[in-house]
């Protein structure tokens, strides 16, 4: 059963480095979610009912970045430290 809350702050939160503030969201619903990032106007729903996001002047990767998977082909031919 998974959990969806908006929760006060509690002394559980200062251990992981968050402080001062008024409430923590985790796990939320897809529609909750959406909610609060349009209330916060961090993004509009379009015209399809999609949520739409400007990330501004950082939108892309760099193109010499990798994302390497270990799988059963490359356990044995990349060192993995």
């Amino acid at each position: 059963m998974e959990r969806f809350e908006i929760k006060k702050p509690a002394a559980d939160l200062g251990s992981l480095g968050i402080r001062r503030v008024r409430n923590a969201y985790w796990n939320l619903s897809p529609e909750a979610l959406m909610e609060e990032t349009i209330n916060r106007r961090q993004g509009v729903l379009a015209n399809s009912g999609a949520l739409a996001i400007e990330t501004g002047e950082f939108t892309g990767r760099s193109p010499m970045d990798r994302f390497i998977v270990i799988d059963e082909n490359t356990a044995r031919s990349i060192d993995w430290g």
